[in-house]
């Protein structure tokens, strides 16, 4: 799919890419289903990036050398204030 307008991407290394393509993705957290919009960025060194906002929203514990995201179980996904 195409965005409106392209987007440019900070990545971790300070460098940035445009891009102005993205797809819609369903992830699942604790058995609910979400569609979540991704960008696509050409030749990155890794599969996928989270954003800030997904990893702020989601109180993330992320463990890169085992590859795995926990989820805080505490964390109220229909409470408005996250």
């Amino acid at each position: 799919m195409l965005l409106d307008i392209p987007c440019v991407v900070q990545l971790g290394d300070e460098t940035t890419v445009t891009t102005n393509h993205y797809v819609q993705l369903p992830i699942e957290i604790h058995h609910d289903t979400y569609l979540t919009n991704l960008l696509v960025v050409d030749k990155l060194p890794y599969d996928s990036v989270l954003g800030l906002d997904f990893v702020l929203k989601f109180d993330d514990l992320i463990r890169p050398t085992k590859k795995t995201i926990s989820l805080d179980p505490d964390y109220d996904l229909f409470d408005p204030h996250h």
